[in-house]
């Protein structure tokens, strides 16, 4: 929460105390509404840098604005949120339990990155895990016969995606390409795990610690639009 006190400007603030008191709430609605505009802004630019996002969604319809009212100058707030329902996670961290028992984690294959390194782009519309049938065979004495068994079926039957068994445990989502002589896997999806703890990936607090600097200029600003309005004192 961003507190925000009239405070700035204080020779203005009395002169209009004096001339037109009744004034004084509406410039401290004007105040805070303008930061809560500046903030979705400000917001927007901070969850691109910090996220990937498949759409505009996210960053820019998703924000939302509610302006102050007027009243008792102590009371006057105005709100900025989101409707996105997956912010608050993202803003404090959480525990996510995967809805089949295992949670799936892309890779940076899934979003047509090479295989081994950090995924930076949004994950493919045809690699999302809801569009994909993975195929299992669970024959074979060993993991790699498990492995051979389950790719080489899938190859035959033209299935492109296979659930291989992972060498330090746990399994995997797999695409599967190459010929008739040399077959190649790349892992889509992680499912080793049952839950995923995601770290604090803070954006509105970082937001408000950028407006703060703007308060005394959006206080000035809406005090010195009250004087000239009311033809107070020269201004």
């Amino acid at each position: 929460m961003l507190k925000v006190e009239v405070t700035g400007a204080k020779e203005m603030l009395e002169d209009l105390r004096t001339f037109r008191k009744k004034a004084v709430p509406y410039a401290a609605r004007d105040t805070v509404n303008s930061l809560a505009f500046a903030g979705r802004k400000v917001w927007s630019d901070q969850i691109r840098k910090t996220f990937t996002t498949r759409n505009q969604f996210v960053a820019n319809q998703a924000l939302r604005v509610e302006k102050a009212s007027l009243g008792k100058v102590e009371t006057i707030q105005s709100k900025l949120g989101t409707i996105f329902e997956d912010m608050p996670r993202q803003e404090f961290g959480a525990t996510v339990a995967g809805r089949s028992g295992h949670k799936g984690i892309p890779g940076p294959a899934a979003a047509g990155q090479a295989p081994g390194g950090r995924r930076t782009k949004p994950v493919r519309h045809a690699n999302r895990q809801s569009a994909i049938r993975a195929f299992h065979a669970a024959k074979g004495a060993t993991r790699q016969q498990r492995n051979a068994i389950t790719i080489a079926m899938a190859k035959r039957r033209g299935i492109k995606f296979v659930l291989l068994e992972r060498p330090k445990g746990g399994k995997g989502v797999f695409a599967i390409g190459g010929g008739k002589r040399k077959t190649t896997t790349r892992m889509l999806w992680d499912v080793s795990r049952k839950s995923v703890r995601l770290k604090p990936e803070p954006t509105l607090g970082p937001t408000l610690k950028r407006l703060e600097p703007w308060v005394p200029k959006y206080q000035e600003h809406a005090l010195l639009k009250q004087l000239r309005f009311h033809k107070c004192c020269g201004y």
